[in-house]
């Protein structure tokens, strides 16, 4: 066994060791921060107030508490601590930042994520040297969620937040004013890119900066060049913000940054993307050496007769994402809002928003879908009835329909239930055995077309087992 693992397995057993090393009666010996070892990434740190909770951490490998260190606090939607802390990782010695991600909180249960969230708080003011001025928050899927919670309700106020895969807490939501600035990261083939999208849209008319980067990808963590280049990002607006902004880090990091704006105006799906970091960058290093490239560059992009058609554009697809917001649970209005998508290209051919506008169509599908099954576990069938319809107008399927009947049969639509039963066995279901053992369909089993439908695929061959 090498030195630094067994450093590392007695870094990790500290919390454990320092009590007993006090004699019977006598005050516990309180923990030494130094002995959370810098430059390696540590699994679990166990809690001074609580052996239940627990994170994995980063710490810079020049760290020392002489001075105050920016915490970017993350949450993994698996009570996987190590998946975010290791992603960020480089960026966080890159920039000097220390990285805290829970090992207790996931997607679930509110109050256990809110206790592990207070635990990671707690914990790491105890034992670090933290820049009040300097917080961040990040997480996945639920994580970005719990991460836009604790950057709201602290009352330390956070700088920024990166949201990963979701948008905002059901329970808080920024408001003009807070001073958050966002990094968003979603996948281009996540179910919740427009949810994604729409929050953007949100913090824009809250006035709050917000930049978004798609990758492409699904429900999933971003790249890790990706999550470097948020915190690049988001270190950069805080060394913006300093009296004198100035030196080489500051210079090198703003033509990092111009090449990423301009890499994206060589995609004509992000083309306005990088315009608007050109305007970002712009009005954040306003103070900066050498940003007069870069309000070169969008006054020269501006001048562009394909500006305006760009712009254009994306003022009628954000009309449409408005309107698909407000959607009510009608079926016609639906329908109408798929066609309108279908056309736009046709109406804005070559542009960034065509092809946004194809993308929120190819996606629809499996954001309906994941709705519907999602309200299933919640018992609104009669609402998921309507999401795992619409899910199942755009992208026939057995599944679906499948799971559409389940939907009905439990909100007591006997007869649309058995209408997706046989249009299930239309599109290729074949499982009989789950069909008779499923509790979602009990109320159907005395339906005579229900029974016909047994009988059927009694005689069918066997095949896997299927549900929603």
């Amino acid at each position: 066994m090498t030195l630094r693992m067994r450093w590392g397995m007695f870094a990790a057993l500290l919390p454990v060791l320092l009590p007993l090393w006090g004699g019977e009666g006598e005050a516990e010996p309180p923990e030494d921060p130094a002995a959370l070892k810098p430059g390696v990434i540590l699994p679990k740190v166990v809690t001074l107030h609580d052996p239940a909770q627990s994170y994995a951490l980063y710490i810079p490998s020049y760290y020392t508490p002489e001075k105050k260190w920016p915490i970017l606090y993350a949450f993994s939607p698996n009570a996987q601590g190590g998946t975010p802390v290791n992603l960020f990782r480089n960026a966080a010695e890159q920039f000097g930042w220390i990285v805290a991600g829970s090992n207790v909180a996931r997607n679930g249960p509110y109050e256990p994520i809110r206790a592990a969230s207070e635990a990671l708080w707690k914990d790491t003011w105890a034992r670090l040297a933290l820049d009040e001025t300097r917080l961040y928050a990040t997480g996945f899927s639920g994580g970005a969620r719990m991460a836009c919670e604790m950057a709201l309700e602290r009352d330390k106020p956070f700088a920024g937040w990166i949201p990963c895969g979701a948008g905002f807490s059901s329970n808080v939501r920024p408001k003009e004013g807070d001073g958050l600035r966002v990094c968003a990261l979603v996948g281009r083939q996540d179910f919740n890119f427009d949810e994604v999208q729409r929050m953007k849209r949100a913090l824009e008319r809250l006035k709050l900066p917000c930049r978004l980067t798609v990758f492409e990808g699904g429900h999933d963590w971003p790249p890790r060049k990706l999550a470097y280049g948020a915190v690049r990002y988001l270190d950069l607006a805080a060394r913006c913000a300093s009296p004198e902004p100035g030196g080489e880090t500051l210079t090198a990091m703003l033509k990092e940054e111009l090449a990423a704006a301009r890499k994206l105006l060589d995609d004509p799906r992000l083309f306005m993307d990088g315009y608007r970091q050109l305007r970002d960058l712009q009005a954040l290093a306003a103070k900066a050496p050498g940003v007069e490239a870069v309000a070169a560059l969008a006054a020269e992009i501006e001048a562009a007769p394909k500006f305006k058609q760009e712009l254009a554009a994306e003022d009628a697809l954000n009309a449409l994402r408005d309107e698909l917001d407000e959607l009510t649970d009608t079926h016609e209005r639906f329908a109408r809002m798929v066609e309108a998508y279908r056309g736009f290209g046709a109406k804005h051919p070559g542009t960034a928003a065509a092809s946004l506008a194809q993308e929120t169509l190819d996606g629809l599908p499996e954001q309906m879908a994941f709705a519907g099954r999602l309200l299933m576990r919640r018992m609104d069938f009669a609402r998921a009835a309507v999401y795992l319809e619409r899910a199942l107008s755009l992208q026939p399927n057995p599944d679906l329909a499948y799971a559409l009947a389940c939907a009905r049969a439990r909100a007591g639509e006997k007869d649309a239930a058995c209408a997706a039963l046989e249009e299930a066995v239309q599109l290729g279901f074949r499982d009989g055995a789950h069909l008779n053992s499923n509790e979602d369909l009990a109320g159907l089993r005395e339906e005579p077309r229900f029974k016909a439908l047994a009988v059927k695929l009694a005689a069918a061959p066997p095949a896997a087992k299927t549900g929603p």
